[in-house]
């Protein structure tokens, strides 16, 4: 088989790539592995000329009713198979989006369809169409928030990084986003996936520098370096970094996938906290791809 190198350029879309690309890779080494015969799937590529209205989409992501949603800097598009809705801010709506440029799409436990709609976060009704914002706890006209991401929270809902501020889950009784406990990334960190996976208060994020993992019964943000509570897939992972996924965590064992400037990149690995095994995997080498340059 004739070995392809393909260059992703940093752009709007890297999100998109990341999250999905990754998320695609992982699950066809999961077939790859324990699959008796080869699968075979169909794919389909999307733009102007065939439904999206631009080629510039920021993230995308699937609700339970198999309907896929994409943020595009041109409006939120709902994709059923066959065709394209698409909806952008009306000014005579109070309950249509805020701003047409939607930076990201969220799907959380509760099957709310969360959107960050200019600066504003908030549930979009997948029935209606309407839009509801959500406040943020102790942000003012005065002191606005700087939103830069919003994923998995450990009640179900969504969660929101805030710049400087910290973690914020969305309260179902007070409708509103709840500050979770009050850090700051390291300088230089940027985020690229939060994730939660229980309800034991543990945030992981995936981010450039490497992995972080903010407890908030202790308040205590643990990465590289510094790590108060000895968290021990902190211990496993200190030289990791460009970390850009944290895919889920099976028994004991954390799988993440990364991307460092290094050949054979990209990898998907797994780390065992009891045994400390470690177990990585070039995807690159796997699938027999050449060599794939992620540039900045």
């Amino acid at each position: 088989m004739k070995k392809r190198w393909i260059i992703f350029e940093q752009n709007s879309i890297v999100r998109l790539v990341k999250h999905f690309f990754f998320t695609l890779l992982l699950t066809s080494f999961l077939l790859h592995v324990y699959s008796q015969q080869p699968k075979q799937y169909s794919f389909v590529h999307f733009s102007t000329s065939n439904g999206l209205v631009t080629n510039t989409v920021n993230y995308a992501t699937q609700d339970a009713k198999g309907y896929m949603w994409f943020a595009t800097i041109d409006g939120l598009q709902r994709y059923d198979g066959n065709n394209f809705l698409t909806f952008r801010k009306q000014s005579s709506n109070p309950n249509s989006l805020p701003a047409d440029n939607i930076v990201q799409v969220f799907t959380d436990k509760k099957q709310n369809l969360w959107v960050w709609s200019g600066t504003t976060v908030g549930i979009f009704n997948t029935s209606n169409f309407t839009f509801t914002a959500v406040p943020v706890e102790n942000e003012t006209k005065k002191d606005p928030f700087v939103i830069v991401f919003i994923g998995q929270a450990d009640n179900g809902y969504a969660a929101i990084y805030v710049d400087k501020k910290g973690i914020y889950n969305y309260d179902p009784a007070k409708k509103m986003f709840v500050s979770k406990g009050f850090f700051q990334l390291p300088k230089g960190w940027g985020i690229v996936d939060i994730r939660s996976f229980s309800d034991d208060g543990k945030y992981f994020f995936a981010c450039t520098g490497g992995l972080a993992i903010f407890d908030s019964k202790t308040g205590h943000l643990n990465y590289s370096g510094h790590n108060q509570d000895n968290n021990r897939y902190i211990q496993l992972v200190q030289n990791d970094s460009s970390i850009i996924k944290v895919y889920f965590i099976e028994g004991n064992k954390l799988w993440f996938g990364s991307w460092p400037m290094v050949a054979y990149a990209p990898f998907i690995t797994s780390v065992d906290a009891a045994t400390g095994e470690r177990k990585q995997y070039s995807v690159t080498r796997e699938f027999d791809l050449g060599i794939l340059i992620h540039k900045d």
